[in-house]
């Protein structure tokens, strides 16, 4: 409840100091001019306004001004995408989370500016804040009021009308839909490494049931690491493990399911890619500790997942075995344990050569060389040895393990 309360408090825009201002006829006057050379202008400039922007008073606040339509100047320069005015109005240390409806981040979404996005994000806009949204038409000055009379029938998908209470996302769910329509031929272009459903599979899964639905090709890989979508999502994504899951689940129904076992330009398939995350977890944050992304539980259920869904094959990847990879990566002996026997009796070989010539069992011994904890030794070797090993494959590794 205190955190509530605290919540609460920290972003209130009725508790923000800079709202408490006023602002003078003079300064109305001033803004509205700035409206009309904004409507004869769109991308005029800070520099032209110049002489008119340095007589408004710093300690008045001029988002109290509203044009013909009701909108105050942020509201209105995000909506024609005029980044330089939008650079100055933010720079009088305004509150963009206060509005009656249609916050500026909202139509920025809708409208897919990213770099007012960006900026607005950098100014502690809030995509939690829930508002009606009147525009692009004219403020509807009872629009809170309609909200509570709405038909609760009428829920269309994609319907962003004042009477509902959204979040900026959604908005920006609209806003892709805007863009696919308007710039489909870009819909599977790649730009700077990766195309647009790499982008998409990072977000909500909204985002990326939109662009699949308007035609965005499942199976495009990275331009240099050759990386498909799934790569992505385990190696790069910032995801709970649930909406993971389900981003998976979304991919594969649409083509993914054939690429599941191909490899990146590493050798790496999906299933090491979740490995090897795994362990870049566990070396930031611990393997003790529990608030970790995904946690041991979350990673060996995506495991299995994987491997019900054709991964199988993944495991006895030719030069790069997926029992190697955990005992290379992974820290933590129990995690590793289970791990190990998991892929085991889904048909892991621990035969398999990679491509520096060693066999799972070498990685295996490799801690003892290092002077490690010994059980980092025996709990892998209580799983490897009764899989029918055969030790004297190569004489130079017979040598090895008589030396050891």
């Amino acid at each position: 409840m205190g955190g509530a309360l605290s919540t609460f408090f920290q972003s209130s825009a009725l508790l923000a100091a800079g709202n408490h201002r006023g602002v003078s006829e003079q300064t109305r006057t001033k803004v509205d001019t700035i409206f009309d050379a904004l409507r004869a202008n769109p991308r005029i400039s800070v520099q032209r306004l110049e002489g008119l922007l340095s007589q408004i008073p710093k300690n008045e606040n001029i988002l109290l001004v509203h044009n013909e339509e009701g909108y105050n100047l942020l509201q209105k320069c995000v909506g024609i995408n005029n980044v330089d005015m939008v650079r100055w109005i933010l720079s009088r240390n305004t509150d963009v989370n206060r509005g009656a409806c249609s916050l500026p981040l909202h139509i920025a979404c809708l409208k897919g500016y990213e770099d007012i996005v960006d900026m607005l994000l950098k100014h502690n806009a809030r995509i939690d804040v829930e508002a009606r949204m009147c525009w692009p038409g004219p403020h509807n000055q009872n629009c809170e009021e309609r909200g509570k009379y709405s038909a609760h029938g009428d829920e269309r998908l994609g319907d962003r009308s004042s009477d509902k209470l959204q979040s900026s996302i959604f908005y920006a769910i609209d806003g892709d839909q805007y863009l696919v329509s308007e710039r489909s031929d870009e819909i599977n272009q790649c730009y700077d490494e990766y195309y647009p459903i790499h982008q998409a599979a990072l977000h909500h899964i909204k985002f990326l049931d939109r662009l699949i639905q308007c035609g965005a090709e499942t199976k495009v890989r990275t331009a240099t690491q050759q990386m498909t979508v799934l790569h992505i999502v385990f190696l790069i994504g910032r995801k709970s493990a649930e909406d993971t899951l389900q981003t998976c689940k979304l991919l594969l129904e649409h083509g993914l399911r054939e690429l599941i076992n191909e490899p990146d330009s590493l050798g790496n398939t999906p299933l090491h890619g979740l490995i090897v995350r795994y362990a870049l977890e566990e070396a930031r944050y611990g393997y003790d500790h529990d608030n970790q992304p995904w946690n041991k539980w979350d990673v060996l259920h995506l495991v299995r997942f994987l491997l019900q869904n054709g991964a199988r094959p993944s495991i006895n990847q030719h030069g790069n075995s997926a029992l190697a990879c955990v005992l290379r990566h992974v820290r933590d002996w129990e995690f590793r344990y289970e791990l190990l026997n998991m892929l085991l009796q889904e048909g892991g070989d621990p035969n398999i050569v990679g491509r520096d010539g060693s066999v799972p069992l070498m990685v295996c011994l490799v801690p003892l060389i290092n002077k490690d904890p010994l059980h980092h030794f025996t709990h892998s070797m209580k799983v490897i040895l009764p899989s029918d090993y055969y030790i004297a494959t190569q004489n130079s590794f017979s040598d090895f393990v008589f030396w050891i």
